[in-house]
């Protein structure tokens, strides 16, 4: 993970591994993921990092798959290979909408907690992805994050406790969090079959069509940082 910052997207921290939770106040993640070890220099940023070095390393880890989709989910145009309008099929009949919260800001797109009073997940489901080259064994990669927040602390009485704003942090340590989800449709969302992460998962025959759904039925809301799918 590399931790840059909103002003002026500059990497302020490029090794960050096994700081959890880590603190983002006036800043923004670059998710890095975990098989990959990256070379920074002083010409490295945002840009470069994101467009080309994280998913090339990405897809290099994978020698086995020749294509990477890779969606970084920094900017408000990564955010439109969002389907806002897209269903995910209840098992027992019907659609669950999509729940989620979007921003202009990076690390913005969250899948809502669970409503428990109308027992609907949060639900992101990403638009469809046309391949060029028919696939049938994907590998689904994705980084998620739990928000929360420090309180502001004040010196009471004689308490000599300096002034201290609240912080944001983001809890990313845990990939595989109770009641989240991922799945994979080969039918532009007619049905889907759960992927795990980095796990491959197979469909009967090839196919050119391809979406993810991120169902997240826990009580806790959950940050999409980033999603790939080899093939």
């Amino acid at each position: 993970m590399i931790i840059a910052h909103y002003r002026d997207d500059k990497l302020i921290q490029t090794d960050i591994s096994g700081r959890d939770p880590i603190c983002v106040n006036g800043a923004f993640l670059i998710d890095v993921p975990e098989m990959i070890t990256l070379t920074l220099d002083d010409s490295s940023n945002v840009t470069t990092l994101t467009g080309t070095t994280i998913p090339d390393a990405l897809l290099a880890a994978y020698p086995a798959y020749s294509t990477l989709i890779w969606n970084p989910l920094l900017t408000a145009l990564a955010q439109t290979q969002i389907d806002s309008s897209a269903v995910f099929p209840d098992p027992v009949g019907g659609n669950y909408p999509s729940r989620l919260q979007k921003g202009s800001l990076p690390n913005s797109l969250a899948i809502l907690e669970k409503n428990s009073a109308m027992s609907r997940p949060g639900v992101v489901i990403t638009q469809e992805y046309t391949l060029p080259t028919p696939a049938q064994t994907f590998v689904v990669y994705y980084r998620v994050g739990a928000v929360s927040w420090s309180a502001d602390t004040v010196p009471t009485g004689l308490d000599p406790i300096a002034n201290s704003g609240g912080k944001k942090y983001l809890n990313v340590a845990d990939q595989t969090p109770a009641d989240f989800k991922v799945y994979i449709s080969a039918d532009n969302g007619s049905s889907y079959q759960e992927a795990e992460r980095l796990v491959p998962v197979s469909f009967g025959a090839t196919t050119s069509s391809i979406r993810l759904a991120f169902v997240n039925n826990s009580d806790t809301k959950l940050n999409l940082l980033s999603y790939g799918i080899l093939y």
